[in-house]
């Protein structure tokens, strides 16, 4: 499905901004989503789409609560610029294993929570502070590494919103070799941080 940055109706040219409460709530038969132009996702809106493997959410400019929570089928994310997640967005999304957030905002309590199958986490806010988080956002999602840039590990570290991650904050520095699947998403992480010494892209 394809969802348009606007629609026209009679004579006049109307942008599409939200994707409203429950639209598209247990739509069983919705397989992929792609937003053409910024959007605002709201409460519910995808939640009971079993089928729901992919989704295009470059655009999303904001998520809120439980809108894609339990997608099984979802093995990555890419959010280029968002101003939140919002609560149990993406929790129990048993079948991530990576997700990238290019700048964000605030995440909400319980916003990837049961995300078993993550293998990491890249946060590439460059502001030199720390990013608000809510309660247990990362809990149970197989204690992978996140991974910020270093002066972003430095705040996290010292706030008490990110105590229970302390130890799994690491600075892209860190890593030899960054392994990505997708080449555009590989080539916004290596404009957006200078700490990143190669990127191998596998896929």
């Amino acid at each position: 499905m394809v969802i348009p940055s606007s629609v026209l109706y009679g004579h006049l040219q109307y942008k599409v901004q939200y994707v409203e409460p429950n639209a598209f709530a247990n739509c069983s038969d919705l397989r992929s989503v792609n937003f053409l132009g910024d959007i605002v996702i709201l409460d519910h809106a995808f939640e009971g789409c079993t089928n729901l493997i992919s989704i295009n959410l470059e655009k999303a400019m904001r998520i809120e609560e439980s809108s894609f929570s339990g997608r099984t089928g979802l093995i990555s994310i890419y959010l280029e610029s968002i101003g939140k997640i919002g609560d149990g967005a993406f929790e129990g999304c048993t079948g991530l294993t990576s997700v990238y957030l290019g700048y964000v905002g605030e995440i909400g309590d319980y916003a990837f929570a049961g995300c078993t199958g993550l293998i990491s986490i890249s946060i590439l806010n460059n502001y030199g502070k720390s990013i608000n988080i809510g309660s247990q956002a990362f809990d149970n999602t197989n204690n992978c590494p996140i991974y910020m840039t270093e002066s972003t590990v430095g705040y996290c570290k010292t706030d008490d919103n990110w105590w229970a991650y302390a130890s799994r904050l690491l600075p892209f520095s860190a890593l030899a070799t960054y392994n990505i699947t997708n080449t555009s998403i590989a080539t916004k992480i290596l404009n957006n941080t200078s700490e990143i010494g190669y990127v191998e892209i596998n896929g």
